[in-house]
């Protein structure tokens, strides 16, 4: 890699070139520590590392901006959090990365306690051949949804005209 050479590692580079190849490499506290050490922990550069490092913190919240009115939260007390995630193919109909990693993706989530249901898009499985597919599927206990037109377009501007 460009950033891991030894001259760009040695204490004679210039900070932002050495935080830049701590960054690279995953050291983001590192990273920040070398503007820092280098009396540029104030800097623009310095700022948008650290407040990358504070978002990955567990807890972080994010301040609510001056005249914004925070938004009641979506779920009660003791419910588990609930996300739709738009998603363009899936399982079984798609064996891809993509399917299988989005698969993944909501099945750590439905570990950690979050009700996800996944809507492919419109037209969606019946556009790639798979006609008789119904309006959902359950696979490991993720839930894909369909929004199945009665009909589909033979453009993707007529099929946009014509959902039910």
């Amino acid at each position: 890699m460009l950033l891991d050479r030894p001259e760009l590692l040695s204490d004679e580079a210039p900070a932002a070139t050495r935080a830049r190849s701590a960054w690279s490499r995953g050291e983001m506290s590192e990273a920040v520590g070398i503007l820092e050490a280098a009396g540029q922990g104030f800097s623009a550069y310095a700022r948008r590392l650290q407040s990358e490092v504070d978002l990955l913190q567990p807890g972080h919240r994010l301040a609510i901006p001056e005249g914004h009115v925070a938004l009641s939260p979506c779920r009660t007390e003791g419910e588990n959090l609930r996300v739709l995630h738009l998603i363009t193919n899936s399982l079984p109909h798609t064996q891809s990365g993509y399917s299988l990693r989005t698969h993944r993706i909501l099945r750590t989530l439905a570990d950690g306690g979050v009700r996800s249901v996944a809507l492919t898009r419109t037209g969606y499985p019946v556009m790639i051949g798979k006609v008789l597919a119904g309006g959902s599927d359950t696979i490991d206990g993720v839930e894909y949804r369909r929004t199945l037109p009665t009909s589909l377009g033979a453009t993707p501007s007529g099929a946009s005209s014509r959902r039910s």
